[in-house]
């Protein structure tokens, strides 16, 4: 695919690339992906974060405390954060947010960490990347109190009416790899809902593989295969959806 592309989620930095990263990267230019967004999950990973994009001038580093991973975070870590920030350039805060998907995970504590971090974007001017799964409801009333934030919700699935709110506030939504799934009905038809003009594309690598490659680690060059999907859904073709993901992805990311 001759078109520019860009990936705004994709964990490089995980061990699973340990053994050919630098192949993933490669193979990641020659299908047109220029910029690859890589945000860190938890205070320990800040740095080889930010090393990696250091030695690959396409990646491009967020920072941020993922609410899966609470046991490698402490409160005192937000204040961490916004030292790092000050001192280290950032194209977002994240990846954060709330998960409830484990009845037994501390509510409070990722609310208390997620609300943090929108102060920080707030504060530094930055967009910022949520993960959301079982939590939009409280993630959209968190958002209410930082009305000048805006960033992407990354692997969105909720409804279109959810969507139209976060939208409004300026979200736009992370689609990857389960658009293709073949029984994914409740994605296909939100995303085919969708405004164009509020749609990015991510891998989120090594997770969340397109159908074609599905118990298969991901990799950033199969976002073709979710080029593809959302062509088919909006009745246009792959070279549309390319330009104008990227220009969605330039725009929020101030790329």
């Amino acid at each position: 695919m001759p078109n520019k592309l860009i990936d705004t989620h994709c964990h490089l930095d995980f061990s699973d690339f340990d053994h050919d990263r630098g192949e993933i990267i490669t193979r990641s230019k020659a299908i047109g992906i220029d910029a690859i967004i890589l945000p860190a999950i938890a205070r320990d990973n800040w740095a080889a974060v930010k090393t990696l994009a250091a030695n690959h001038p396409e990646i491009h580093p967020a920072y941020g405390l993922h609410p899966c991973f609470l046991d490698r975070h402490m409160l005192a870590d937000l204040q961490q954060l916004d030292l790092w920030l000050a001192e280290n350039p950032a194209i977002a805060v994240g990846e954060c947010g709330l998960d409830y998907r484990d009845q037994d995970a501390d509510r409070e504590l990722q609310q208390q960490l997620f609300s943090g971090q929108l102060a920080l974007a707030e504060k530094y001017g930055l967009p910022i990347i949520i993960h959301a799964v079982k939590a939009l409801s409280d993630v959209i009333s968190l958002l209410k109190k930082y009305p000048k934030v805006g960033g992407v919700l990354h692997s969105f699935s909720g409804s279109i009416e959810q969507a139209e709110i976060l939208y409004q506030q300026g979200f736009v939504f992370g689609i990857g790899g389960p658009v293709s799934w073949e029984n994914a009905r409740k994605i296909k038809r939100m995303v085919a809902q969708l405004p164009l003009d509020a749609i990015v594309l991510e891998s989120d690598a090594p997770d969340q593989p397109p159908e074609n490659y599905r118990g298969q680690r991901n990799q950033p060059d199969w976002i073709v295969d979710v080029v593809e999907e959302i062509a088919r859904l909006h009745s246009i073709s792959s070279s549309e959806v390319a330009e104008l993901t990227t220009a969605n992805a330039e725009r929020v990311f101030n790329l």
